[in-house]
């Protein structure tokens, strides 16, 4: 079978041990915030100018660090499409307000079921960490 990969970049949040997601329009589980790369964008320009359109919010692009990369079985795709999603944290500056497509963002900890597979493996590394309950 030939794999298909989505390459995303996504903020990851944590307060009070709950981690911030995306609902979004006719989505079924809850996402991780940011998007796509754009042609010649970096992960930090890419991802800075996601969160700007869809939550509002202006990353502080010195307090960003790298995460993690987690990749499973793109939600809603064909068998075979992969997404790897590169998450980082970092500070940001502004109140966070949905924009289409997304409806809502949630703080979830780790009895959220509602998750994509990339979504499970971020959840499940969090709790491991201890940085959620």
């Amino acid at each position: 079978m030939n794999k298909t990969f989505i390459d995303k970049l996504a903020l990851i949040q944590i307060e009070n041990r709950k981690v911030m997601l995306n609902w979004e329009t006719g989505k079924t589980v809850w996402i991780m915030p940011g998007g796509k790369r754009e042609t010649s964008e970096s992960d930090i320009e890419a991802l800075s100018r996601e969160l700007r359109e869809e939550l509002s919010i202006d990353l502080q692009i010195s307090t960003v660090k790298l995460l993690g990369v987690y990749e499973g079985q793109a939600h809603g795709k064909p068998e075979g499409t992969i997404v790897r999603i590169t998450c980082y944290t970092g500070k940001y500056a502004g109140e966070v307000k949905p924009n289409p497509p997304v409806e809502k963002i949630g703080w979830v900890d780790s009895t959220e079921l509602k998750l994509s597979i990339p979504g499970k493996m971020l959840i499940k590394d969090l709790k491991s960490k201890d940085l959620i309950d």
